[in-house]
């Protein structure tokens, strides 16, 4: 396998991960009239897609050495998660 074509699979990957979470926002959306998700998925898309892998080193040029070495380290699916638990914990936590 080469570097295109495993750039390519995982452009590929986060083309559908992008799409998969615009579909189901632009579900919750239309379902429930739920405006705060489309909100949030406006700046979410994005800042993925800039911080991803392919990105630093293809439009930022980046060298890809370190975090950027292929094959790319998988990241914790749930670390924006539990990032955005603990920051509501503790400001609920504290303001009270």
């Amino acid at each position: 396998m080469t570097i295109q074509d495993y750039d390519i699979g995982e452009l590929k990957k986060s083309l559908n991960q992008t799409l998969m979470g615009v579909a189901i926002t632009s579900f919750i959306n239309y379902k429930f009239e739920i405006v705060q998700p489309l909100f949030i998925q406006t700046f979410i898309s994005p800042k993925t897609i800039l911080m991803s892998p392919l990105a630093q080193i293809h439009i930022f040029g980046f060298r890809p050495e370190g975090k950027l070495q292929r094959p790319f380290k998988p990241k914790n699916p749930f670390g924006f998660v539990f990032f955005l638990f603990f920051f509501f914990y503790s400001f609920f936590f504290f303001s009270f």
